[in-house]
């Protein structure tokens, strides 16, 4: 073999080592901006729907909400006795030295109830809020949550649990957050389908887990609910501008509730809305609906709507059990499970 022939078959794996090196710089390159591609589609939809709702900032109900008309005439609308609203009347709000304080001492006993009587439950959030100064769409999630037991020395202790499955936008997206579990990071994982590639570990308040919500995902249930109108109602006790009115059978869905009113006239820094309706369950003694509204942007204008929250398809006490609240659970869709 000449000099010239034993270099050519020299040369030959060297130039496919590097041909070979070439095409797999070209695929890692090809993965990543596909990748790149999908997680950027990901925020442009989540931005996009922001846009929309900002397009659309009507607030518009599908829970549907009817109140039975009376007239003057018309017999005092009555609820069972063994509603949590049967203790508060429209006379005695108007009679209290704050309007709020009969309101207050009906929540903490209504919160004492489902504390001792309801352990779990599965419903329908329909919610819409206005996050970051937009107005996101509304939203559909079923969700699944089991409260805090602090259990006894014969039981384990259970903590607070949530499984949640977006119905309409984010069409099967699944979030789960157990207290104290997971480094108390809720796990979650995009739509089905392409944006979901993977299941990811959030801490509750940051910016991506905090996207069109105004609260973390602690705050969620109607146990924290009534929680969330105490303290704010605690709040605004300390204040005179405060009107507060009670509407009987009122339905909201299939459910026979008590409406409260709460109205704050004067924009001040030290209340956080212009009106609040919370809707009473008079047959389960749970808080299903909350709306706020902000002031109007101008005199006479209509009322901002900041956030509203209804739970409907309500089922109580149906034994969930850790796999409910288990991302390898087989019954939902975590990848890598």
């Amino acid at each position: 073999m000449n000099e010239q022939a034993f270099k050519t078959e020299l040369k030959e794996p060297q130039a496919q080592s590097v041909q070979f090196f070439g095409w797999t710089v070209r695929i890692l390159t090809l993965v990543a901006v596909v990748v790149g591609g999908l997680t950027l589609v990901f925020y442009l939809y989540q931005d996009v729907t922001g846009l929309t709702a900002k397009a659309a900032d009507v607030d518009v109900e599908s829970v549907t909400i009817s109140e039975t008309p009376t007239t003057p005439s018309a017999e005092p609308v009555e609820v069972p006795l063994t509603a949590i609203t049967s203790c508060i009347s429209q006379d005695l709000i108007d009679e209290s030295e704050h309007p709020l304080t009969p309101l207050i001492d009906m929540a903490e006993y209504g919160r004492e109830l489902i504390v001792e009587n309801v352990r779990d439950y599965t419903a329908v959030l329909t919610k819409r809020v206005r996050a970051r100064g937009k107005l996101q769409p509304e939203e559909k999630l079923f969700i699944k949550i089991r409260h805090a037991d602090k259990g006894t020395d014969e039981t384990q202790s259970v903590p607070f649990s949530v499984y949640t499955r977006f119905e309409n936008l984010k069409k099967g997206q699944e979030v789960i957050y157990v207290e104290g579990q997971n480094d108390n990071k809720l796990v979650a994982h995009g739509p089905v389908g392409l944006l979901n590639l993977m299941t990811l570990k959030l801490d509750p308040e940051s910016n991506m887990a905090m996207n069109g919500n105004r609260y973390p995902i602690w705050t969620i249930g109607m146990l924290n609910l009534i929680k969330l109108m105490i303290e704010k109602a605690n709040n605004d006790r300390n204040y005179d501008d405060c009107k507060v009115t009670l509407t009987r059978n009122v339905k909201m869905g299939d459910a026979n509730c008590t409406r409260l009113v709460i109205t704050h006239e004067e924009k001040a820094a030290h209340f956080e809305f212009h009106r609040a309706e919370i809707y009473i369950d008079d047959d389960r003694n749970l808080p299903i609906g909350f709306r706020s509204y902000d002031w109007p942007e101008k005199p006479g204008g209509r009322p901002r709507l900041q956030e509203r929250y209804y739970y409907t398809n309500i089922k109580v006490n149906v034994g969930l059990t850790d796999d409910d609240f288990d991302p390898s659970n087989d019954k939902y869709h975590f990848p890598g499970n």
